[in-house]
């Protein structure tokens, strides 16, 4: 509890998230919430947002022993949520995990610039970029 209280209200939704959650809700996309953090850490996150119902699953690489950074995680992500390579994009904000995904041959592999109001855009070279959802939008 004195952690929730500690970092809670740091933890904030992106702008433009919700709409575009709802934009791909309604054109029938199969949405996955795929993460390095510990499942203690997003039920914590998903307390403060609200987002699990955005959601089809979330995914923990703590599920599967081994990081997102690393191919075993994506051949076990396929696995499980019978991935389509071709029709799937992926947002993250780390350079190896983008990295990382590109190298499993996910089509559409995209930046997110900047993760946080906290810190300046942050370009990461060799990938489409976006700072906020509102770029991802409208939806085709």
């Amino acid at each position: 509890m004195e952690l929730k209280n500690n970092i809670s209200h740091l933890i904030q939704v992106h702008p433009h998230v919700k709409i575009f959650l709802t934009q791909a809700r309604k054109q029938d996309k199969k949405i996955y919430l795929v993460t390095n953090a510990h499942r203690k850490t997003i039920k914590l996150k998903m307390s403060v947002t609200q987002l699990q119902d955005y959601f089809d699953g979330i995914v923990s690489s703590h599920d599967f022993g081994v990081a997102k950074q690393e191919q075993a995680f994506w051949h076990k992500l396929s696995e499980v949520i019978h991935l389509d390579k071709n029709r799937t994009i992926f947002f993250d904000d780390s350079p190896d995990v983008l990295q990382s995904a590109f190298d499993f041959n996910i089509k559409h592999v995209v930046a997110i610039s900047k993760p946080s109001s906290k810190i300046k855009t942050e370009i990461v070279p060799g990938f489409i970029n976006i700072e906020n959802f509102s770029e991802a939008l409208p939806f085709s």
